[in-house]
């Protein structure tokens, strides 16, 4: 094995051999050198012994890695041998080290899809806004920066909320890596939230109300039914996106969600007035064998966004910070406003009550949201009809 004193100079002159390869050792320290192979790549190296064995680890390839840099990988290798630590297992170590979307996903299916009856929030925002911009990247190695970075991006679409429900997902998602010791420390210490948030109290007016309605027309079948759905019962769009044909009984026209599927993790009846089972009905439910009454146009399953119909039917039906949320709190406040007792309303939206008295009422409300959902449909129908008759005088 030849030696040189290696330059700069010396290792760009080094002759490529005629077949093989050949390695070239240093004199500082003897153990550091380079090899040549017969294509004409030159790559540095370093041979260590550690618990008796004597090891070779490569540093890296020349010219990419530089003659002085390469010098001092290989002190810091012959350093961590004597001290107890393998270097060629701390980098096959760092080379399996999770990846921020494997770490992201691991969070959804061990802990979010068993604990969270939004998780589909969640995957949303970890596919759409997380893997893109550090899927690939080494979880252990992102930096505050880099979160921070990402959430002042997309605080400046504008969209600070999401921003906000972005950083509150990183953190839970680090939070529940350095439980399950996948990692060891988390990047979102100290970053602040994009924008302070308010409790939105966003209620559609009468005229709204028509427009949407008559916008919603313009959908797709399906799409349409699960907008007017959302403003008709008034159940949240994740449950109403969820529903399965097995949860309705169209002759008793009442709608059963099983606990798994609620916020509060009670199961709920939802009283379905005539216009909802014909809604139902114009979708094939009922005659046709199906899985979801939803489904997903791209994978199997049920949708879980809207989003993109939802800018659609609010730019045809021109009502400004409208979001689908808002359907159901309208439903709500037309509810009270037109006298039906707040308790009533709370059952029929299956608010969680922190109150002593629901340990011992459990009195199911039946008939008061029945009742409340024919007075609802009522109303709806009164305008829906008020806006029918406009667009025919104006025919």
């Amino acid at each position: 094995m030849p030696k040189k004193r290696l330059t700069d100079r010396t290792v760009a002159s080094l002759k490529t051999p005629a077949r093989g390869q050949v390695d070239y050792f240093d004199d500082n320290p003897r153990c550091f050198g380079v090899r040549v192979n017969a294509g004409g790549r030159k790559s540095f190296f370093v041979m260590y012994r550690f618990e008796g064995r004597l090891r070779r680890y490569t540093l890296g390839p020349y010219p990419a890695l530089k003659l002085a840099e390469a010098r001092q990988k290989a002190k810091d290798a012959l350093y961590e041998a004597a001290h107890g630590e393998d270097p060629a297992v701390r980098r096959a170590r760092e080379r399996q080290a999770i990846r921020f979307s494997a770490l992201g996903r691991e969070y959804m299916e061990r802990h979010a899809k068993v604990k969270k009856r939004s998780w589909q929030e969640d995957e949303r925002i970890l596919e759409v806004e997380l893997i893109p911009h550090l899927g690939g990247r080494t979880a252990k190695n992102i930096e505050r920066r880099d979160i921070q970075r990402l959430i002042d991006a997309i605080a400046r679409r504008p969209a600070p909320v999401q921003a906000n429900r972005t950083l509150a997902l990183v953190r839970k998602i680090y939070n529940f890596g350095l439980e399950k010791d996948l990692v060891s420390a988390s990047p979102c210490h100290g970053v602040p939230r994009a924008a302070a948030e308010s409790e939105r109290e966003r209620v559609l007016s009468d005229d709204e109300i028509r427009r949407f309605w008559s916008a919603s027309a313009a959908e797709p079948a399906d799409i349409c039914a699960a907008f007017r759905l959302f403003l008709l019962t008034g159940q949240r769009h994740g449950e109403v996106l969820g529903m399965e044909p097995g949860e309705l009984d169209l002759a008793a026209q009442v709608w059963v969600l099983p606990g798994h599927r609620t916020k509060n993790g009670l199961a709920h009846s939802v009283p379905l007035p005539n216009l909802a089972i014909a809604i139902l009905r114009d979708l094939g439910i009922g005659s046709e064998l199906r899985k979801w009454v939803f489904r997903s146009s791209r994978k199997h399953g049920a949708r879980t966004t809207l989003q993109k119909p939802l800018a659609r039917i609010r730019a045809a039906a021109k009502i400004d910070d409208f979001r689908i949320h808002d359907l159901r709190r309208t439903m709500a406040s037309k509810l009270t406003s037109a006298g039906v007792p707040r308790q009533t309303v709370a059952r029929l939206l299956n608010h969680a009550e922190r109150d002593v008295t629901r340990v011992y009422d459990r009195y199911s409300y039946d008939r008061e949201k029945r009742e409340a959902m024919v007075a609802w449909e009522a109303e709806l129908l009164r305008l829906i009809s008020r806006h029918d008759a406009r667009e025919h005088e104006a025919a």
